[in-house]
């Protein structure tokens, strides 16, 4: 049965012949084992210490008998007590302090073995310590000759600096200047400027309403002497010899461009489009200090509208989209970009003054909005009379197209082309142009010299329903021929 009070009944250590306590808690090497937790954990991995516990410290300038007051603070030096001295955390047999009231103590505390720490005595100038002995000597080095100062003006100057010893200070009169006097100064310099008063002045009898008769330097023809007057020498020296410049301000603006540059596809085809944005920050040209020379901060936002494109945060110059896959349908499919940009810089002019103001942060569409368009291709005799071939491709928008050589008709074979006919139920085919070599001119010819009729044509894979027109006159050799929606 476990208790907490009464006697054991065995007097020696299970650990036999070994010269230890029977209870290991009892005994430590070290100060610094009270509050180490590695030396109190037992073989099931518990500390069993408990508050009133009793520890020996033996190989250790602060060796002696420790009790615990706190069993769940062991780990602080505050917990553990040496019996005989009413004071814990490492104290010797007698408690240390500073007494007096001086602004420094010698007593620094104890070290975590114990041990008391006092603070070194250690002379400044003209102070000397020394150690005689058991006595520590505080005094003036020998070496040391104490001078007394005063302040002397030489020379025949009309006013003194130095007004007289108040004490143990050397008093100086300031220097203030007076009229068109400007005292400054500049490190261990005193600056005297006699320019800055109205002696420095453009100061005339002259009738205030003259005006100058042409532009001299920075001033401009029309100015006024009551505009001048006033101004001191230096300034409208500056003026005259230094006009003020102020720079050229361009407004930002971006461009978009694609990638591969063809606007006209197949229907059913499919493209892999590369979409490029830039900003152009624009520009303080030129920027008459070390500040950024555009007029606009980096981008931070690429907002685009379009099929496949996605938004991006970036500061890139230029932004490269990766490719995207198209399908093309009839009509038309356009891509565009709004980019954000960051607030540009402060402009100066050449003076170093400020011009106009910084532009704040915005966005602007980049030029230009990129669109292909899916249309059908139209056929024609222009290789072969026996063959309709394919013709390179025109918007579907077109009201005329380019002209188109049919070859002569030989054996009973017609000059044809076809039309697709979703191509005319958005734009019909109103006449036919043939080219005549003798006025080289452009002639409209009858609708009626074409017979119509149905055909098909198979584009990227899809057969599409096309109307044929097939030349109805006499045979004939070669023609040009162009048509009109």
């Amino acid at each position: 049965m476990a208790r907490n009070r009464g006697s054991f009944n065995f007097a020696q250590n299970f650990e036999v012949q070994r010269a230890a306590p029977l209870d290991a808690r009892q005994k430590v090497g070290y100060y610094t084992d009270l509050v180490d937790p590695s030396a109190w954990i037992s073989t099931d991995g518990y500390v069993w210490l408990y508050t009133g516990a009793i520890v020996v410290v033996t190989n250790d300038p602060s060796s002696g008998v420790y009790w615990l007051k706190d069993g769940g603070s062991y780990t602080t030096y505050s917990s553990w007590e040496r019996i005989g001295t009413g004071s814990g955390g490492g104290d010797t047999s007698v408690g240390v302090v500073n007494v007096g009231d001086g602004s420094v103590g010698s007593f620094a505390g104890f070290d975590s073995s114990g041990n008391i720490r006092l603070r070194t005595l250690i002379g400044s100038g003209a102070a000397a310590v020394t150690q005689v002995g058991d006595n520590i000597f505080i005094g003036l080095d020998a070496s040391y000759a104490g001078e007394v100062n005063i302040g002397v003006n030489i020379g025949d100057g009309d006013a003194s600096i130095y007004a007289q010893k108040f004490g143990n200070a050397l008093q100086f009169r300031e220097i203030k200047g007076q009229g068109s006097i400007v005292v400054s100064t500049s490190d261990n310099l005193i600056l005297i400027d006699s320019s800055g008063g109205s002696a420095g002045n453009y100061d005339t009898t002259l009738d205030p309403s003259l005006q100058m008769s042409g532009t001299v330097g920075g001033y401009s023809a029309g100015t006024t002497v009551s505009e001048l007057s006033g101004d001191s020498l230096i300034t409208m020296w500056d003026n005259l010899l230094f006009p003020t410049a102020n720079p050229t301000l361009n407004a930002p603006s971006g461009s978009f461009s694609m990638g591969p540059t063809t606007t006209l596809y197949e229907v059913d085809d499919t493209a892999t489009l590369t979409f490029t944005s830039t900003l152009n920050r624009g520009s303080i040209s030129p920027q008459y200090n070390a500040d950024s020379p555009y007029r606009s901060g980096l981008p931070n936002n690429f907002n685009f509208t379009g099929t496949g494109l996605t938004d991006a945060s970036s500061s890139s110059i230029p932004y490269v989209h990766s490719p995207i896959d198209v399908s093309i349908n009839q009509g038309n499919q356009s891509w565009s970009v709004q980019i954000g940009y960051d607030g540009g810089v402060q402009p100066y002019d050449n003076k170093g003054n400020t011009y106009d103001s910084s532009l704040a942060a915005g966005s602007l569409a980049a030029s230009p909005t990129r669109t292909i368009e899916g249309v059908y291709p139209i056929f024609a005799t222009t290789s072969t009379i026996t063959t309709l071939t394919k013709q390179t491709l025109i918007s579907m928008s077109t009201t005329t197209t380019p002209g188109y050589t049919l070859v002569a008709e030989t054996g009973g074979n017609k000059q044809k082309f076809d039309v697709a006919d979703k191509w005319t139920a958005i734009n019909p085919l109103t006449a036919i142009q043939q080219y005549n070599t003798f006025s080289s001119q452009w002639e409209t010819i009858s609708l009626a010299t074409w017979t119509t009729s149905s055909t098909t044509q198979t584009i990227q894979g899809v057969v599409e329903n096309y109307t044929r027109y097939t030349y109805n006159g006499t045979d004939r050799s070669s023609v040009q021929i162009r048509l009109v929606f």
